[in-house]
């Protein structure tokens, strides 16, 4: 329980009998209070150490590189494990449906996760096109179950046109199960992005109007 300072509410409810009597005697003329105590200056030095104690500096903010979004700490693989990369190619056919994933690897990691992203030892020219910095949803340990997509750390990024997906073959699509509305021709193209290839069925206006050289 705290003590209570002198002349407090705790006080005045303890203090009766004599001193109260005496102050009834006496005639509120002649009673003077006491004065007030002066105040005591503080040193330049004690004062600047309070405003220190009292408002101390803001933390720093943490940086990020350019380009990369903001996200939450992700505490996982240590510097120097050997990773594999999922990869999305970095400039998709506009119409194409979605590229089945590839991967690279296996790669090793340079530093641990910083605000949901690792370093990674990359192949020769994959940072100046993609990126060194790849977020820990797509980082893994695991060997991945399809073989045929996966891409050697050793290989060579220095051409953009590795990061592109273009149509490299084209044959035509004969469809089992034509209807009406479905008279457009169609074609199975070979698509590659990264070194590796997959096919998919696409229809010829889509193709001639991005690909015009195609149909020449």
């Amino acid at each position: 329980m705290d003590n209570a300072e002198p002349g407090s509410e705790g006080d005045a409810g303890n203090n009766t009998g004599s001193e109260d009597g005496f102050l009834e005697e006496l005639e509120m003329d002649d009673y003077e209070p006491p004065p007030s105590p002066a105040p005591v200056p503080m040193e330049e030095s004690d004062s600047e150490c309070e405003v220190i104690d009292a408002d101390p500096p803001p933390r720093p903010k943490m940086t990020r590189p350019a380009g990369i979004p903001w996200v939450g700490h992700h505490s996982g693989y240590d510097p120097n494990t050997w990773v594999y990369i999922q990869l999305e190619p970095l400039y998709p056919c506009p119409f194409k449906i979605r590229a089945q994933s590839a991967y690279l690897g296996p790669v090793r990691t340079i530093a641990p996760c910083y605000n949901g992203y690792y370093l990674i030892a990359v192949p020769r020219g994959f940072q100046e096109h993609y990126t060194d910095r790849i977020h820990y949803s797509r980082v893994s340990r695991s060997r991945p179950e399809q073989e045929h997509r996966i891409i050697s750390g050793d290989a060579d990024f220095t051409d953009h046109v590795t990061f592109t997906e273009i149509p490299i073959r084209l044959e035509p699509y004969n469809n089992p199960n034509p209807s009406e509305e479905q008279q457009e021709p169609l074609w199975r193209v070979t698509w590659r992005c990264y070194g590796l290839t997959e096919d998919t069925i696409e229809k010829q206006s889509l193709l001639a109007e991005h690909f015009p050289v195609l149909f020449d």
